[in-house]
């Protein structure tokens, strides 16, 4: 979409298939939604595919990840850190 022209059904197409390939598709896939790291892989994802214009990619990639996660950057890198303190405690006890 272009800033100071109204969006056509066209460009709203574009942008749902855009959406689609990185939350679902190809791009998805290759992010790897909800595995820690997600964001940042979508980061480096996105701007290559954008060739360096990344002016705007981190927005992108958050609204992504809550598309895609139902839950946003902080809430997730949260539950990550939790898990992998669980796991640590567990390992540093011997248990499984």
């Amino acid at each position: 979409m272009v800033a100071g022209r109204e969006a056509t059904p066209k460009d709203a197409e574009a942008v749902a298939r855009l959406k689609e390939y990185w939350t679902t598709g190809s791009g998805g896939k290759a992010i790897s939604w909800g595995s820690p790291g997600d964001y940042d892989r979508c980061v480096a994802l996105v701007t290559a595919a954008v060739k360096g214009n990344a002016s705007f990619v981190k927005g992108y990639c958050a609204e992504l990840h809550i598309h895609a996660t139902g839950m946003n950057t902080t809430e997730h890198a949260k539950m990550v850190r939790a898990a992998e303190g669980r796991d640590a405690i567990k390992k540093a006890e011997g248990k499984k």
